[in-house]
């Protein structure tokens, strides 16, 4: 079961004018003469309603000087304010104090297009009793109960040409309150070497309030008794290309640094995977100080690191409990980026080796 009407509980929903709100940072809010916390969420509500992007604002205080992003969103939201009278519902979590979501007046009762609780529970539910093998699982409540993600998985293993990558198929969904929900293709590795799960996404879609039940229907139940067969080639085409496929310098640095700061107590796991890095003593022997280069060159500078060995790590770490204490949302968010890895283009296909070298003779018979 879903759970999202009791999460919402806690979360109450309080108007104000938008004048009413002074952005004193990414963290906190000044309300009425009253400084509250908000959710990192919550400040990017904040920002879509004023038409900004974090990016922006990030970029206006450090090429300015601190503050002035956030006093570029304050100008903003006053002139909407002036010319529009516009409310905010700012939805607090009663427990914490802290404001989990901001949205237009109204958004937060189902006034706007996104599908209410109790219809995306029902849907669940309906999917789920339509076939055995479809079965809910992974379900993350966040934001105060204003988001949900989870997983509706065909529970039937599909067989890869790789010996021991059986996957199953489904879809992840993630509801939101105050928007629409979005719906995409996953495959999830069934058994391998480490027993572990990881999930791979696919084109997202969406559902609203305007969409119809049949489309409802397709999407969290049709689709997913009737596993995408070009998915599956496609996943089973990348995994053969990452076996193949050594990480740059670039892309090693990416995976070692979310993986180091998530997992600080599991080192000797990660170098179980990814090395004890004595290949940088190659670059050391050739003075090359890899601190020095650029991303771009680090982009061109090859590893004996793996790709699918350390999507194995990602996926490992994030779906299993070892000696680190890691939220649920870091999990999460490294599962999704194993996934994004293995979508990509490896650094090391887009490299071209044996190209034409030139001298500068031509170049220098003109000038002379």
């Amino acid at each position: 079961m879903l759970e999202i009407q009791s999460a919402l509980e806690q979360t109450k929903s309080f108007t104000v004018p938008m004048t009413e709100i002074k952005v004193i940072s990414r963290r906190v809010f000044e309300v009425k003469g009253n400084r509250i916390p908000i959710s990192a969420t919550a400040f990017k509500d904040l920002l879509r309603l004023v038409g900004l992007t974090q990016k922006t604002v990030t970029h206006i205080n450090q090429q300015l000087q601190s503050q002035v992003g956030f006093a570029l969103i304050k100008e903003l939201m006053k002139a909407m304010s002036t010319k529009k009278g516009m409310n905010v519902s700012l939805l607090i979590d009663l427990e914490s104090k802290e404001v989990k979501r901001v949205c237009l007046e109204g958004e937060s009762t189902g006034s706007n297009s996104a599908i209410t609780p109790s219809a995306i529970e029902d849907l669940i539910n309906y999917a789920c009793d339509q076939s055995e093998h479809v079965k809910l699982a992974d379900t993350f409540i966040s934001d105060g109960g204003t988001k949900v993600s989870f997983n509706l998985r065909w529970d039937v293993p599909i067989a890869l040409k790789m010996r021991g990558e059986d996957i199953k198929y489904g879809k992840q969904i993630v509801w939101d309150l105050i928007s629409d929900t979005t719906v995409a293709d996953f495959v999830e590795r069934e058994v391998c070497t480490n027993g572990m799960t990881g999930i791979i996404p696919g084109v997202g879609q969406t559902l609203d309030s305007t969409t119809t039940p049949s489309e409802w229907y397709q999407l969290l139940f049709k689709d997913i008794v009737n596993p995408n067969s070009g998915l599956i080639r496609s996943y089973e085409h990348k995994v053969l290309d990452a076996m193949q496929t050594n990480l740059s310098v670039y892309e090693f640095n990416a995976i070692k640094s979310r993986l180091t700061e998530g997992w600080r107590d599991d080192t000797p796991r990660i170098v179980k995977y990814l090395g004890n890095e004595d290949w940088k003593l190659d670059y050391a022997n050739r003075a090359i100080d890899l601190e020095k280069l650029s991303a771009g060159q680090l982009k061109n500078c090859p590893t004996p690191v793996n790709a699918w060995t350390a999507i194995n790590c990602m996926t490992d770490l994030a779906s299993h409990t070892y000696t680190s204490s890691v939220p649920d949302r870091v999990r999460k968010s490294t599962q999704k980026f194993a996934g994004q890895l293995l979508n990509k283009t490896w650094d090391e296909n887009q490299q071209i080796d044996r190209v034409p070298k030139y001298d500068q003779t031509e170049f220098q018979e003109i000038y002379n």
